[in-house]
């Protein structure tokens, strides 16, 4: 009996309150910090998705599209150029995931996401970093370099 009373504090530690303040605890799994944040779970399957140079490539050609273009309409104030750099970038980007990899763009999943990832690809294969970022993950880059 002294065991269910010294129990008693535990189970009111335990209360509603304690669950609400720690949803992790309450559902069993790990703390936050530990869990994978959406945007790194995005990027690892863009890294998957992204695997071969040649789709690399064109996501470089379709960035550098997609900015020169859109900012040259921008600064002369001509919508149609920015539209022409919105659209063309992406028909390269999306184009290029039939064409090279052989399944569909991660574009629907989140645009957003998806042209942050393709700065960060670009930074990552312009300073050297690109094949550690696959080894991290444990992810095969089908064509080291770039």
């Amino acid at each position: 009996m002294s065991e269910s009373v010294s129990d008693a504090p535990a189970a009111a530690s335990e209360s509603p309150q304690a669950a609400q303040a720690s949803p992790q605890a309450a559902r069993g799994s790990p703390p936050a910090a530990l869990e994978m944040s959406k945007f790194e779970a995005f990027w690892v399957d863009y890294l998957r998705a992204h695997s071969r140079r040649s789709t690399r490539v064109c996501h470089y050609i379709a960035t550098f599209w997609g900015v020169t273009v859109g900012f040259y309409g921008i600064f002369t104030l001509q919508p149609l150029f920015v539209l022409a750099g919105i659209a063309g970038g992406y028909i390269i980007a999306v184009g290029s995931h039939y064409v090279f990899e052989g399944s569909p763009p991660l574009v629907a999943r989140s645009a957003w996401m998806g042209a942050v990832s393709d700065f960060r690809v670009i930074w990552l294969a312009l300073t050297g970093r690109l094949d550690a970022e696959f080894d991290k993950y444990g992810l095969e880059n089908r064509s080291r370099r770039w």
